[in-house]
This record gives structure tokens, C-alpha cells and sequence, in this order.
């Protein structure tokens, strides 16, 4: 009776699969990471935890990373962050060799960057581990500033990881800055129900600026901020300072 019920079930998914299939429907799947990120990387010691997903579709992906409920914020520390940077939310192409990237302006506007997808050079390493039941193996770039280490999984044929991430023969299952400022971790994976891209779709059609332009607005944005705080630090003695010392501090190191 059991044997029955379960061929039972095997046709009726099997059934589902071919119905969503024959209606061009396509089954997303969804990558779960856990990650810990130091806010203030170049600057201090701030971590805090975050949940981040990859969703897989075809040849698109969209990786975001949002912020756990119960992070604490330091009210003694005054900071100057271009928050989110550019670690939050990525959008890839893989047909049109494309990304956009997505960040926050100071009026907390969102704003949209093209990048080059997987220009980074990997380094291939000689260790293996297993990151639940997959088998992974790790390489090593230099991106943007900063040097990373990752673990993907050969037996997941997808060249994908999270943030920018990708161009390895496997899913990156975990990656971490040499410093550990930014490390990322694989928690679970399964389907979910094909999701449109219609916005993002209509950023790649459209003229999104590139990074340069996006490294030169931060470049803009620190300035005003800069000459600002000078300005607010005049006062009536002539041995006081008046100079800022508000530096750039961004995840990816701008010249």
C-alpha cells in the first residue's frame, strides 16, 4: 500500500512538472546564505549579521542582502556611509553579459549602475571541503580593490555566486574578503515559482550609466559632504581646525 502511494505521488509531480513545462512556465531556484558584514570595514570593527538570497532563473539571477531584524546600532558612533554600497542588490544576464547593480543616493533615492560581469581572474587552489552535502573546492581572486576566497561546488553546474561573484565552474557556496569584513555562507536551497524580472529587463534596454560614472558620483557625494563639515567647524580662536578629515570609504576601493 505504501509502495502504491508513493508511485502515487510520483506521477502526480511528475505530471505537475510536465503541465508547468508545457505551459513555458520555469521553475526559479532560490540559494539561502547567512552572512556577516563589518559596516565600517576600512575604518573600525562594526559586524553585523544579514540574510541573503540568490535567485537562479535561466540564464538571470537577482542576489540581494538585507539586514537582520535584530542587529544593533551603536547611537555613539556618527558615521558618514554611502549605505547600501554596492553589496546589496545585483542583477545578472548572462545572455547579454550583463549587471546592474543597485544602490541607495544620500535621499535614500535608488539608483541603478551597469558593471562587466566576471571579469575577475581566478586562481584555482588545491583544497576541497564539504559545505553540507556538497563537495566544494575554493579559488582566489583579486576585485576591485580587495581579495576574496570562495568554495563552489563543481557538481552544481552554474556559474553563479553571490554579489558580483561568478565565472567559476560550480556555485560559490562561501565567500569572504582576506579580512573577513564580508563573509558569506550557503544555508539552504530549493524551488520556487518562476518570478518576472520586468524592471531589470527594462534597465538593460534602457542607458544605465556605467561604474565609472558610479565611482566619480561618490567621489561628487564625499566631496559635498566634506567641504560641509569644514564649513561647520569654523569658530572664533585662531589655533582651532578647521579642516575635515572625512575620508572615501567604499567596499569597492575607489581610486
Amino acid at each position: 500500500m505504501k509502495f502504491i502511494i508513493q508511485v502515487i505521488i510520483y506521477l502526480i509531480l511528475t505530471y505537475l512538472s510536465l503541465s508547468q513545462e508545457a505551459e513555458g512556465q520555469t521553475i526559479s531556484k532560490k540559494i539561502e546564505y547567512t552572512c556577516r558584514y563589518n559596516s565600517m570595514f576600512d575604518r573600525g570593527i562594526g559586524y553585523k549579521n544579514y540574510h541573503a538570497s540568490l535567485i537562479i532563473q535561466g540564464d538571470k539571477s537577482l542576489y540581494t542582502m538585507k539586514a537582520d531584524a535584530n542587529n544593533r546600532q551603536d547611537s555613539h558612533l556618527v558615521m558618514v556611509d554611502l549605505e547600501p554600497d554596492s553589496l546589496f542588490t545585483v542583477f545578472k544576464d548572462m545572455e547579454s553579459n550583463s549587471l546592474i547593480f543597485e544602490i541607495n543616493d544620500m535621499n535614500q533615492r535608488a539608483v541603478y549602475y551597469a558593471d562587466t560581469l566576471y571579469p575577475m581572474h581566478w586562481e584555482f587552489l588545491q583544497e576541497k571541503k564539504y559545505i553540507s552535502n556538497f563537495e566544494c573546492e575554493n579559488a582566489k581572486t583579486v576585485f576591485k580593490g580587495r581579495t576574496y576566497i570562495v568554495w563552489y561546488a563543481p557538481s552544481i553546474p552554474v556559474m553563479n555566486g553571490p554579489w558580483k561573484l561568478g565565472g567559476l565552474p560550480g556555485l560559490i557556496l562561501e565567500a569572504y574578503d582576506d579580512e573577513d569584513n564580508w563573509h558569506i555562507e550557503f544555508q539552504s536551497e530549493k524551488n520556487i515559482p518562476s518570478i518576472e524580472f520586468h524592471s531589470f529587463d527594462k534597465l538593460l534596454h534602457g542607458n544605465v550609466p556605467g561604474y565609472n560614472n558610479y565611482a566619480n558620483e561618490v567621489k561628487k557625494t564625499f566631496n559635498r559632504v566634506s567641504q560641509y563639515l569644514a564649513s561647520q567647524q569654523t569658530g572664533n580662536c585662531l589655533s582651532c581646525q578647521t579642516k575635515s578629515t572625512l575620508k572615501l570609504h567604499t567596499w569597492e576601493r575607489i581610486d
